[in-house]
């Protein structure tokens, strides 16, 4: 008998053009090189200004924040964030108290979980 026919190939993905390219390079570069190159690929290359560039004028919300990502993996590396921008650690051990009058209170609630089946459960950021 002879071999199955095999099926051909997939076609190739259409070819990036110039600045999707750079973009592809600078977010990738910005998660996964080391502290030392930063210098090179980001100031002297002009990768710092491809990610600015989409994060500022490009119409595309999820380009924009994986531009923001990247930018925010380089400041990062140069421990150039500050600590106002990080959540605060709880205390171990602690918890919070919101009272009785919290409970299935849907006007009070910060969301509404739903669950399978559509129960509603008003939940509370804490």
């Amino acid at each position: 008998t002879a071999p199955p026919a095999s099926s051909p190939p997939p076609p190739p993905p259409p070819p990036l053009d110039a600045l999707e390219l750079k973009l592809s390079v600078a977010t990738s570069l910005a998660h996964l090189s080391p502290r030392s190159h930063l210098k090179r690929f980001f100031l002297l290359s002009g990768g710092l200004d491809v990610l600015l560039h989409h994060v500022l004028a490009n119409p595309d919300a999820e380009v924009q924040a994986i531009c923001a990502r990247a930018l925010s993996s380089l400041a990062d590396k140069c421990s150039a964030t500050h600590s106002a921008f990080h959540d605060p650690s709880p205390a171990p051990g602690s918890q919070v108290y919101l009272g009785s009058g919290f409970l299935h209170d849907r006007a009070s609630a910060d969301c509404v979980l739903v669950a399978q089946g559509g129960q509603e459960f008003p939940a509370h950021r804490v």
